[in-house]
């Protein structure tokens, strides 16, 4: 299921759901790891994931877990 959202992982063991406005939740069972982002604001945009997939990246890295 990897690769749903830029955020989630490419690693196929990754599995979550984005959500409207830029949240998301998604879970890495293999690294016993899981994330959700909720924005305070609406602003509905699907083609833009950069915000949710630059915080996800920047805790990944930090927890040296691979996407």
């Amino acid at each position: 299921m990897g690769g749903i959202h830029p955020a989630f992982s490419s690693r196929i063991e990754v599995f979550g759901h984005p959500g409207i406005s830029g949240a998301i939740a998604f879970a890495d069972p293999e690294y016993r790891f899981s994330l959700a982002i909720l924005k305070n604001y609406c602003e509905w945009n699907p083609s833009d994931y950069s915000t949710e997939t630059k915080i996800a990246r920047l805790i990944r890295a930090e927890l040296q877990i691979p996407e």
